[in-house]
């Protein structure tokens, strides 16, 4: 169920760079985290399901940072129309 929320999330953002405290869906943001935290658990196939949709294991890159936040101000905006924070 949220490896498909995160195919969906991945479709339509362009990235699987879910922020943690992702507003439209805080338990995809957590399983993200989680997955990441404890890549040498999962088993293989699992692994490479994330591979295949270039999910990034190291979620506090540069750009996904910039694209974490992205999305917060994105979510903000939808939410109280504009970006004055």
């Amino acid at each position: 169920e949220l490896y498909g929320r995160l195919f969906q999330f991945m479709n339509q953002i362009g990235h699987c760079n879910v922020p943690s405290e992702y507003i439209p869906d805080r338990e995809l943001g957590i399983w993200v985290s989680v997955q990441r935290k404890h890549k040498s658990q999962l088993l293989p196939h699992c692994v490479s399901l994330l591979d295949q949709i270039g999910f990034q294991w190291d979620g506090n890159t540069a750009e996904g940072t910039w694209r974490a936040m992205y999305e917060k101000l994105a979510s903000f905006k939808t939410h109280f129309g504009h970006c004055i924070v």
